[in-house]
């Protein structure tokens, strides 16, 4: 037996349970419970033939042994941190108003828009030119100013008395201040893993969009699930908003500048290794 075959059996073991966990997991199984089945039933074939060849090549046998025990004790622990143990996060939220809210009745004025200040319709309205008076008006009033008028005296009048200035207008009110936005919202439904909770869109007053999870979200682990923004729940077409931070509690996801919410509405949670989704929700206005 030489060194370099007892260097390449542990290699093997490596590779050939590796291959097979992507191929049965990855490729073949439809959806993340048949995944694990899969994979599982792999590991057992695995330890079947190694088994054989342990004992064909007697001098190889721990080798071949001990590599795959390592192998599946790593499994076993990576799947428990992935796939049955909760994460728990709870990020601050923004505080947002629904846009259906801020949708204002006929007549009314959108708080969010800039408002006219006091005194602006009294200012046009003096600006505006009065009417010039016709011929008659003009003679009939020289007329009586004629006759009104009082004849000259030696006596001093007093003077007239001197008009009050106008009173200046209130100062205008302060602006109303910019408000976070509830864009479009989608309950969170399971595809192939129990799921719940709320998803938003929020417009942010200091500018950009996030993407929140909230309303007791909840999701069963599973491992490498991302967040993406797709055009639908098979998520052919998405944008990747990045890796889940928590199966558990309120989180927050920032939204590319430019991305068409109209066309990138549904949001999938989708789990790389076994190629499936996990969650989804389809985003309305709000």
């Amino acid at each position: 037996m030489t060194l370099l075959s007892k260097l390449l059996a542990p290699l093997a073991v490596i590779a050939t349970l590796a291959a097979g966990t992507w191929f049965w997991g990855g490729v073949v199984a439809p959806g993340y419970t048949s995944a694990v089945v899969l994979v599982a039933a792999w590991f057992v074939l695995c330890s079947v033939l190694f088994g054989r060849a342990g004992k064909a090549r007697p001098e190889l046998r721990w080798w071949l042994r001990g590599t795959f025990l390592a192998c599946s004790a790593v499994s076993l622990v990576a799947f428990y941190m992935t796939s049955l143990r909760d994460t728990v996060v709870n990020e601050t939220l923004p505080d947002a108003v629904p846009a259906s809210q801020l949708a204002s009745e006929p007549g009314d004025l959108d708080p969010l828009a800039p408002q006219p200040e006091p005194g602006d319709e009294e200012d046009r309205d003096a600006s505006e030119p009065a009417e010039e008076p016709t011929k008659a008006a003009k003679s009939s009033r020289t007329e009586a100013s004629t006759a009104a008028k009082p004849k000259p005296s030696a006596t001093t009048t007093s003077p007239a008395a001197k008009p009050k200035p106008a009173a200046s207008p209130p100062p205008p009110p302060p602006p109303a201040p910019a408000a976070n936005v509830v864009e479009r919202i989608g309950a969170v439904q399971p595809t192939s893993h129990s799921a719940k909770g709320t998803a938003r869109v929020v417009k942010l007053a200091s500018g950009g969009r996030t993407l929140t999870l909230s309303d007791g979200f909840e999701v069963d682990p599973g491992p490498e699930i991302r967040v993406y923004l797709a055009t639908d729940a098979s998520a052919q077409t998405f944008k990747d908003l990045g890796k889940l931070k928590g199966s558990k509690g309120d989180q927050r996801y920032d939204i590319p500048d430019g991305l068409d919410l109209d066309a990138y509405d549904t949001v999938v949670l989708y789990c790389l290794p076994f190629t499936v989704s996990v969650a989804k929700a389809d985003l309305r206005r709000a």
